[in-house]
């Protein structure tokens, strides 16, 4: 393996526990529901948080298999 790859793969393999940390690090949705408060304001603040948070998820998730996956071709020699 060439330098080059050696410290792509590095550098993808660092990237992969970063996304795996900060997928432990988001709260979880569970035995969250909206719409009980006592206000519809703090209802609505939910709400959103509760959607960016997903989204956050969502996109740190994508981000992980796409790393993941360009892992494996490396693994297999046809990164790049």
């Amino acid at each position: 393996m060439a330098k080059t790859e050696v410290f792509l793969r590095a550098q993808l393999v660092e990237e992969q526990q970063l996304l795996k940390d900060q997928l432990t690090q988001l709260p979880t949705q569970e035995g969250r529901s909206l719409g009980y408060g006592n206000h519809m304001a703090d209802d609505a603040t939910a709400a959103f948080e509760q959607a960016r948070e997903l989204a956050l998820r969502q996109n740190l998730e994508r981000t992980l298999r796409q790393v993941e996956h360009a892992l494996r071709r490396f693994e297999k020699g046809t990164y790049g």
